[in-house]
This record gives structure tokens, sequence and C-alpha cells, in this order.
């Protein structure tokens, strides 16, 4: 009797467990290499309504990224490929590592505005927005009185 409670409890863990893990598996299996090319297309602002259209366009904007998988996980070797194409020079030392969705969304918002997508701000291509009566020493001529006499 007291084994077969024992028994229940462990099944019961192991169900537990399997349960956990199968989302996160399911996850990291989820992120294509087409799918993450799909999502540079939209940053760039390129056609992008499935993967092979998307390697297409960023190919046709320059980047280049060769004879990809599109259907096979995506992995930190295959973002350093695509980075590096898109002129965003980086390297990882786990080339084999799988690069799930979080990490993309964080990728996606990190280089956005280095891969041509707009940062709210500006837009690629434009100057930095800058004041010319800014002197750069902290205040603006003309913008602040001294004395509530002086005139502006």
């Amino acid at each position: 009797m007291k084994n077969l409670k024992s028994l229940k409890v462990v099944a019961a863990v192991l169900i537990a467990l399997a349960m956990l893990a199968a989302p996160a598996l399911a996850a990291g299996q989820d992120l294509t290499v087409g799918k993450f090319l799909m999502e540079i297309a939209k940053v760039k602002q390129l056609d992008a309504v499935d993967a092979l259209t998307a390697r297409t366009s960023l190919a046709n904007a320059g980047i280049k990224v060769g004879n990809l998988d599109l259907d096979k996980g995506l992995t930190q070797g295959d973002v350093v490929v695509i980075s590096n194409a898109a002129g965003l020079p980086m390297s990882t030392s786990t080339p084999e590592a799988a690069f799930s969705n979080d990490q993309m969304v964080t990728f996606i918002g990190t280089f956005g505005p280095e891969l041509g997508g707009d940062d709210g701000n500006q837009t690629a291509g434009d100057k930095p927005k800058v004041d010319p009566r800014d002197k750069g020493k902290g205040l603006k001529k003309g913008l602040y009185k001294r004395s509530p006499s002086e005139p502006i």
C-alpha cells in the first residue's frame, strides 16, 4: 500500500515535469530561420508574406543569406550569419544553441533601428536631429531669462 502511494506521487511528479517541459521544447522549435527572416524583412519594411518572399526581398535589398534552410529551427549561428549579412557584425560561442522567440523579440527591439526600422525618433539614413541653438554647454541660447527684467 505504501509503495503504491509513493508510485502515484512519483508518477504525478513526472507527469507535471513533462507538462512543464513540453511547451518549452515546442517553443524553441516554433521559431524557424524563415520566420526570423520574415521579421527582419518586416523591420526593413520589405515584402514578407512568407519565408521565401522575405529571403528574396532581403536579397534584393543587399542582404544575401545564402541557402539557409527556411524550415530549420533557428540557432544562434543562423542569427550570426543573417546579422553579418545585414551589416551587424556579431559572433557567438554557442552557434548550435537554439534561439528562442523571446530572444528574437529582444533582438528585433534592440537592433531594429540598425536594420533600418523606425526607432520612433528618426528613420534610417536620417541624421540625428540637432537643435541649432545648442552650444554644447547645457543651455540653449535664448531659452532662459537670467533675470525678470532682462529681455529674451
